[in-house]
């Protein structure tokens, strides 16, 4: 239907009741539309009568309607870039967990095909199967033959975090190199005896120090059968 009378009536020529309510209909239907200017030129006869109060009202109405959907999207365009800077802030953290999860658990380079890996403080699993992601990719494109993990930094432990450690052993011995473990704390020895861990399944050293002497005297030397299983 093709909306009339876009152009306000003059006084001198009041149009109908029927003309009028049609174009209260016409008006709500452009507002309905987001069609707001045209809406109110339809209703801006200013005539005074019953009608015309309902008119007013419709103005009222439609002008509220039409300030509610600006605020709306005003409110949509500051939620869009809330979310869009909360998302990058998010981002940012990531990347800096995963930075400090390189830094708490690095992979060194300390010998031809030997790599070192220092951890410190208190660790968990979460943490050991990220180390383990990161140092079995190294094995896998590196060519890496013993990887020296020295404990000496340990602080806290648990039988949980002591057994994925046993498992990140055994992953490495399946991909073909030694492991190593260096500087082993009282507490992690006895969860290790309590869980009945056999020397096959590592290899343990006092101190990094003896670990890399170990290194460089067996540097020719294939993995054993006994260092291989389990």
């Amino acid at each position: 239907m093709t909306i009339s009378d876009l152009s306000p009536q003059p006084v001198a020529d009041q149009p109908d009741l029927a003309t009028r309510f049609r174009q209260l209909r016409d008006a709500l239907t452009l507002a309905s539309r987001g069609d707001f200017d045209n809406a109110q030129r339809i209703l801006d006869a200013g005539l005074q009568d019953e009608l015309g109060v309902i008119e007013a009202l419709a103005r009222g109405l439609i002008a509220d309607f039409q300030t509610a959907i600006l605020q709306n999207e005003l409110s949509l365009e500051e939620f869009a870039i809330s979310k869009r800077d909360l998302l990058a802030q998010l981002d940012t953290v990531q990347q800096q967990q995963a930075e400090i999860r390189t830094l708490s658990a690095p992979i060194l380079d300390v010998a031809e095909d030997v790599v070192a890996i220092p951890l410190a403080g208190t660790i968990g699993v979460s943490r050991l199967e990220e180390m383990a992601e990161r140092l079995l990719r190294r094995i896998a494109t590196s060519g890496t033959s013993t990887v020296i993990i020295d404990l000496t930094g340990i602080e806290s432990v648990d039988a949980e975090s002591t057994e994925q450690l046993l498992r990140v052993a055994d992953a490495i011995r399946l991909m073909g190199a030694r492991c190593l473990w260096t500087g082993i704390p009282p507490e992690v020895a006895k969860t290790l005896v309590s869980l009945g861990t056999s020397t096959e399944r590592i290899i343990p050293m006092a101190s990094l120090k003896e670990g890399l002497r170990y290194c460089a005297q067996n540097r020719n030397r294939p993995v054993t059968k006994a260092a291989a299983k389990r």
